[in-house]
C-alpha cells in the first residue's frame, strides 16, 4: 500500500476536498459582492447627484434668484448660504451654481468662486441633464449638471452636484469590510462544522484510506457470502449490529429482535468462550465469543466495543465422530470373538471329517435363525417400520460386540409422535449410549422396552452398568464419561428433540426413559 496516501484517510481528505471547494467559494462570492458593492455604490452616487442638481435647478428659491439680478455678486449672497445648508445634509460633496458662461456662483471653497466651473456643460446649455465622472477641483467625482430655466423656458444657468470620487470609495470600503466580515464569519461557521464532521467520519471511519476500507467492504462481502462459517456482531449493550446468512440459517435469525431460543441463549452471554458445543435446530454448532473495541484497547478508540460470535456446523463432523467410535467398538468386538469363530469352525470342520455332516450345518445355521427370527418378530410387533429397522441393526451390532439385547415391543403401540429421523436420534443414541456403557461389565446386557397409552408413547433403555454419575446432567452438551473427542453430542440430542416434541426424559440409575405426548402430536395434524 502507498504509505504516503495511507496517511491521508477518507476523512482528512474529504475535509481538506471540502475546505479548499469553501475557500475558493468564499474568494467567488466576496469578489462578486464586491464589484457588486462597486456596481452599486456608482450607481447610487450617479443618482444621488442627478437628483439633488435637477431638485436644486428647479427649485424656485434658485431659479428667483438667478433671475432676480444680473450681479453675481448679489446671486452669491444669496445662493452661496442656501447651498451650504444643502450640503451640510451630506449627501454630496459639493453643489456649483454658475452662470451659461461656466462662471460660478457657488462653491464648497469660496475662494475659487467667480471662477470658471471645470467640466461639460454642452449637454445641460441643450436643456439635458449630463451626468459624467470628471476630474475636478475637488479632485475626480462623479456629478450632474442641470439647466436652470426662467418662465419663459430659457436656460439662464446651471447647477451642478457631484461626489467625490473618495466619498465614494470610502463609502464602498466600508461596504466591503460588512461584506468581507460576513463572508470570513460564514467561512469561519462552515469551517468549524466541518471540522466536527470531519472529526466524526475520522472516529466512523477510524482513521483509515479508502484502500483500507476498500479492503474492509471486500472483507465483510466475502463474509457475508460466504456458506462456511457463521458470523454475529453484537453492541456491548447487546443489540444486533450485524449478521450474515450462515449465521442466520445456523442460528434461526429472521430479524435484529427475532431469535431462535438457541440464537437466544448464545447471544445473550456477557462472557467470551471459545469452541463451546451449542445444538440449533437439530445441528450441533461450534460457537467462538470474543469481545472486541475500544475497552480493548484499540488504537483510534470507538464508541464502545462490540462482540464478534463465529458459527460454525459441526454436525457432520459430530456424526462421523459417532460412526467411527462405533466402528471401532465392532472391529474390537470382532476380534475378541474371532477365537470363538475359529473353535466354531474347528468344530464343523471335525463333524464333517467324521461323516457327520448334517450336525456341521445345524451348527451353522443355529445363529442365523435366531437372527431372522428377531428381525421378523420386531417387523410384526412394532406399527414404526423405522424403529424395528434400528432395532435390528442394533441388535447385529450388539452380537458383533458380544452384548445380550433384549427388544420387548407392545404390539399394540401406537406410532411414535416424532418424525422417523427424530425417532432415530432419541432411539438410536439412546442405544448406542447403552451398549457402550454395556460393554464395560462382566455381563453385558441392553434392554429396550417400547409401549403406549392414549395420552403418551414411551420408550425405556438399560444396561448393565452402573448409570451415569452426573445425573441428569448427562444429557447437557460435552457432559461425558467417554475419552477421547467426538463424546458428549449424543444425549444433548436426544434431549433437544424430546423438549422440541413436548416430551420429558429421565433418568434412573442405568436407565433412561423417554415419554412423548400423543395428544400433542394429533392436535398439530
Amino acid at each position: 500500500m502507498n504509505t504516503r496516501n495511507a496517511r491521508w484517510g477518507v476523512a482528512a481528505r474529504l475535509l481538506a476536498i471540502q475546505l479548499c471547494l469553501m475557500l475558493l467559494v468564499g474568494v467567488a462570492v466576496t469578489a462578486w459582492s464586491a464589484a457588486a458593492a462597486r456596481s452599486d455604490v456608482e450607481r447610487e452616487a450617479v443618482a444621488l447627484s442627478r437628483s439633488t442638481a435637477w431638485t436644486l435647478a428647479t427649485a424656485p428659491f434658485v431659479v428667483d434668484a438667478v433671475g432676480a439680478s444680473a450681479d453675481p455678486a448679489e446671486v452669491t449672497a444669496r445662493l452661496q448660504p442656501y447651498t451650504q445648508r444643502v450640503l451640510a445634509g451630506g449627501h454630496v460633496d459639493f453643489i456649483t451654481v454658475m452662470d451659461t458662461d461656466r462662471t460660478r456662483y457657488t462653491h464648497p471653497d469660496p475662494e475659487r468662486i467667480g471662477g470658471a466651473f471645470v467640466g461639460s456643460i454642452d449637454a445641460a446649455l441643450r436643456g439635458d441633464v449630463l451626468t459624467e465622472t470628471f476630474d475636478g477641483t475637488l479632485g475626480p467625482s462623479v456629478r450632474a449638471v442641470a439647466p436652470v430655466r426662467d418662465a419663459e423656458d430659457r436656460v439662464i444657468a446651471l447647477v451642478a452636484a457631484g461626489t467625490t470620487l473618495a466619498t465614494t470609495q470610502q463609502l464602498l470600503s466600508t461596504r466591503l469590510a460588512v461584506t468581507i466580515g460576513v463572508a470570513l464569519a460564514v467561512l469561519t461557521v462552515c469551517a468549524a462544522a466541518l471540522l466536527g464532521v470531519g472529526r466524526y467520519l475520522h472516529q466512523v471511519t477510524r482513521g483509515g484510506a479508502r484502500e483500507q476500507l476498500d479492503l474492509l467492504f471486500a472483507a465483510r462481502h466475502g463474509i457475508d457470502s460466504s456458506r462456511g462459517d457463521g458470523l454475529v456482531l453484537q453492541a456491548d449493550d447487546g443489540r444486533l449490529l450485524h449478521w450474515n446468512a450462515r449465521a442466520a440459517e445456523l442460528l434461526g435469525i429472521d430479524s435484529a429482535t427475532e431469535l431462535s431460543t438457541a440464537a437466544a441463549e448464545l447471544l445473550g452471554r456477557r462472557s467470551g468462550h471459545s469452541d463451546a458445543a451449542l445444538i440449533a435446530g437439530g445441528r450441533i454448532l461450534r460457537t467462538d465469543r470474543e469481545r472486541f473495541g475500544s475497552a480493548s484497547g484499540h488504537p483510534h478508540g470507538g464508541a464502545g466495543a462490540i462482540w464478534i460470535t463465529t458459527v460454525r456446523d459441526d454436525t457432520d463432523v459430530a456424526a462421523l465422530s459417532g460412526e467411527v467410535a462405533t466402528l471401532t467398538a465392532v472391529r474390537d468386538a470382532l476380534r475378541s470373538q474371532n477365537h470363538e469363530f475359529a473353535n466354531r469352525l474347528h468344530t464343523m470342520i471335525a463333524l464333517i471329517e467324521v461323516d457327520r455332516a448334517e450336525e456341521a450345518v445345524e451348527l451353522a445355521l443355529a445363529q442365523s435363525r435366531v437372527d431372522a427370527s428377531l428381525a421378523a418378530e420386531l417387523m410384526e410387533d412394532s406399527a414404526e417400520p423405522v424403529l424395528a429397522a434400528l432395532l435390528i441393526g442394533k441388535s447385529a451390532e450388539a452380537a458383533a460386540r458380544g452384548i445380550e439385547l433384549t427388544v420387548e415391543l407392545d404390539g399394540g403401540a401406537a406410532p411414535a409422535p416424532v418424525t422417523g429421523r427424530e425417532l432415530i436420534t432419541i432411539v438410536g443414541n439412546l442405544v448406542d449410549n447403552a451398549l457402550d456403557a454395556a460393554a464395560a461389565t462382566p455381563r453385558p446386557t441392553v434392554r429396550v422396552r417400547v409401549d403406549s397409552s392414549p395420552e403418551r408413547w414411551r420408550v425405556r433403555v438399560g444396561d448393565s452398568g452402573r448409570g451415569p454419575l452426573d445425573g441428569p446432567a448427562v444429557f447437557e452438551l460435552g457432559t461425558t464419561a467417554k475419552a477421547g473427542d467426538g463424546h458428549g453430542v449424543g444425549l444433548a440430542l436426544v434431549r433437544h428433540s424430546v423438549l422440541s416434541a413436548g416430551g420429558t426424559l429421565r433418568v434412573d440409575g442405568s436407565t433412561f426413559e423417554v415419554v412423548l405426548p400423543l395428544a400433542r402430536a394429533g392436535s398439530a395434524t
